[in-house]
C-alpha cells in the first residue's frame, strides 16, 4: 500500500499494483494492413488519460523536488536561472 493511505481505502485492491498495462492483440497480418496507423493512434488516444492520470503523482513530486522543472515553470510561469559554464 503507498505510504500515506489507510489500508481499508476503497481503491487498496488496486493501489497495491506497482504496473498497470494497456494493450491489444491483433493477428500479425493487421501490422501490414492500410488500417493499422489509424488503429494504433486511436489506440494511444484512448491509452493517454490512463497515463496522465498515473504520471501525475510522479509529476507533481519531481516539480517538487526540481523547482526547474518544466512542470514546475509552466505552472509558476517563471524560468529559471541556467547553470554555469563548467571547464574541463
Amino acid at each position: 500500500m503507498p505510504h500515506g493511505l489507510c489500508a481499508d481505502h476503497p481503491a487498496a485492491k488496486y493501489l497495491r499494483f506497482r504496473q498497470f498495462l494497456v494493450g491489444r492483440e491483433f493477428p500479425a497480418r493487421f501490422m501490414i494492413g492500410p488500417g493499422f496507423y489509424r488503429e494504433l493512434l486511436s489506440l494511444f488516444r484512448r491509452m493517454a488519460p490512463l497515463v496522465r492520470f498515473l504520471n501525475e503523482p510522479l509529476l507533481e513530486a519531481r516539480s517538487r523536488a526540481d523547482p526547474c522543472s518544466p512542470r514546475c515553470l509552466a505552472s509558476a510561469g517563471r524560468g529559471c536561472s541556467p547553470a554555469p559554464p563548467t571547464s574541463h
